[in-house]
């Protein structure tokens, strides 16, 4: 797929203590100077983040957290704390708003979408994160108040689920011919044998399967899913391959979601940006402009405003001109 192209990396010339005195400058007084925030925050890495905070707590005693939250409310505050907090923390938290948020009767697909581009390993240490944080573990919140067809799948990612690590070319034969032999109908959640492939591969399992059943049969596998008679099951089958098929894809799609149509999913949108910032974002937002024809700052201009917007923009990264 090509190298990642972060849209975040670590300062050159970094010192930590005076970006500490600088931000500290910036919430003295009346009001605070938000572009100093940003520019600090959207212009160093998350270990330099993180330095800057203990300096800050040195030179100060204060917890820089804590400063922020007395300074600036809202999702820019939201986009700040993700920005600055433990990773494993930072992805329990927002699973932990989508599963026990305020509108209840949660349902599977939003849980699923987050846990399936993520590998065994990286869904253990948050599950880890999540019960030293809510003192419950994921897997008991999701029993409790998850609900849809796709709910053991949820259940069987955040469980420690034993994941098969092995690439030869006969597996990817043999499980290539499994998906030929499906019919659309064969495409639901009771199918035990089709949802461990799609649950208990690695990552590069995955995707090497579904690129030889493209070359095998000529057809995207997504395309099959998609004639699914069942929308709800559809949903869910579209996340879980789409997630395995291409990350950049994947994302650029949630993200495109998240500000279509009326009002915006914010904690999806600030999840995304700061999860991908320092990895792969340019490429996601590269394939975000070829897809929906539109810059992916464009279209946060658009939907979002003042500070938090200004922020999400800086992560993302200045605009390069589309090329043919």
């Amino acid at each position: 797929m090509g190298d990642k192209k972060p849209t975040v990396v670590a300062a050159t010339e970094f010192n930590a203590d005076k970006d500490a005195e600088q931000l500290y400058e910036a919430f003295k007084g009346f009001g605070t100077n938000e572009n100093i925030v940003t520019s600090i925050f959207a212009g160093r890495s998350l270990e330099q983040r993180q330095s800057i905070q203990e300096a800050y707590k040195s030179k100060y005693n204060k917890d820089l957290v804590q400063e922020i939250r007395s300074e600036v409310s809202g999702n820019y505050l939201m986009a700040l704390e993700g920005l600055i907090e433990d990773p494993a923390d930072f992805h329990a938290k927002h699973l932990q708003r989508i599963i026990c948020g305020v509108l209840p009767g949660c349902k599977d697909i939003p849980v699923l979408e987050v846990l399936s581009p993520l590998s065994s390993v990286e869904r253990n240490v948050i599950a880890s994160a999540y019960a030293e944080l809510f003192k419950k573990t994921l897997a008991d919140d999701v029993e409790a108040k998850v609900s849809g067809p796709f709910k053991a799948a949820v259940l069987t990612l955040v469980g420690g689920n034993d994941v098969n690590q092995s690439l030869t070319s006969q597996k990817v034969e043999s499980d290539t011919n499994f998906l030929v032999s499906l019919k659309a109908e064969d495409w639901t959640p009771e199918n035990t044998t089709l949802m461990d492939f799609l649950l208990k591969n690695n990552p590069m399992a995955l995707f090497a399967v579904i690129n030889s059943y493209k070359t095998t049969t000529n057809t995207d596998l997504l395309e099959v899913v998609k004639t699914q008679p069942k929308e709800i099951y559809r949903e869910g089958f579209k996340v879980l391959v789409e997630a395995a098929q291409d990350h950049w894809m994947y994302f650029a799609k949630q993200l495109y979601q998240s500000m279509k149509g009326i009002g915006t999913n914010d904690s999806k949108l600030i999840y995304i940006i700061v999860f991908r910032c320092e990895s792969d974002l340019g490429n996601i937002a590269d394939t975000f402009q070829q897809t929906f024809n539109c810059s992916l700052q464009s279209f946060i201009r658009d939907d979002t405003s003042g500070d938090y917007g200004n922020l999400l923009i800086a992560l993302v990264g200045p605009e390069v001109a589309a090329t043919n």
